[in-house]
């Protein structure tokens, strides 16, 4: 799912240099070799029933504008919709593994984790219908992904726009107290940790 956001992309066309047989899927366009979905992968059981689906990798989310715009409406309950979509086809279908790229990265593993936004609440959750899954008898796994970075990436983020201003000698500028920490991890490592989960 997600296959024409950035880790989608990549993914898909890593995968498609494969052995695999992969269907990328898309609710936002429709490109060649995608197949198209209704909002939130609701026809996914129509659509895809018949496939002899195996494994599933969900990158597919409603993403707010900011966090602090992320509302219970507008963004956390279309992603649990979502999950709940994939979820119930994962059963019906009886996929064998299931990973869930989870696009947030801040919070640790805590016994009282601090969520202060819906967009963050809406992907733990997720996470916990991986543990729904797992308990199910699926090979399920949730990969928390902070600041992907890589080939393929159109949007300008802080590694392309320091490495372009660095290439050009021009300064690099610092927001705010230029204190804030981000950890970014490349898209290619993302793959890899797929690709042995998919393969043991």
């Amino acid at each position: 799912t997600g296959s024409s956001g950035f880790l989608g992309t990549y993914i898909s066309n890593k995968l498609s240099i494969s052995e695999m047989s992969v269907i990328n899927g898309s609710i936002s366009k429709k490109t060649s070799g995608f197949k198209k979905f209704l909002t939130l992968y609701s026809d996914i059981e129509e659509v895809l029933m018949t496939e002899g689906i195996s494994d599933i990798i969900h990158c597919a989310s409603v993403m707010p504008s900011s966090y602090e715009s992320a509302t219970y409406e507008d963004i956390f309950l279309p992603n649990i919709e979502m999950m709940n979509n994939l979820y119930k086809f994962a059963l019906r279908s009886e996929v064998k593994r299931f990973i869930y790229i989870s696009g947030f990265g801040t919070v640790s593993f805590e016994p009282e984790f601090k969520i202060e936004d819906f967009y963050s609440f809406s992907k733990l959750c997720g996470e916990h219908f991986v543990s729904l899954l797992k308990s199910k008898g699926i090979c399920a796994s949730s990969l928390r992904i902070s600041a992907p970075y890589g080939e393929y990436l159109e949007r300008q983020n802080v590694i392309n726009n320091f490495v372009n201003k660095a290439l050009k000698n021009e300064d690099i500028t610092l927001f705010g107290s230029g204190k804030r920490e981000q950890n970014f991890i490349y898209a290619g490592d993302i793959f890899r940790a797929i690709n042995l989960f998919l393969n043991s």
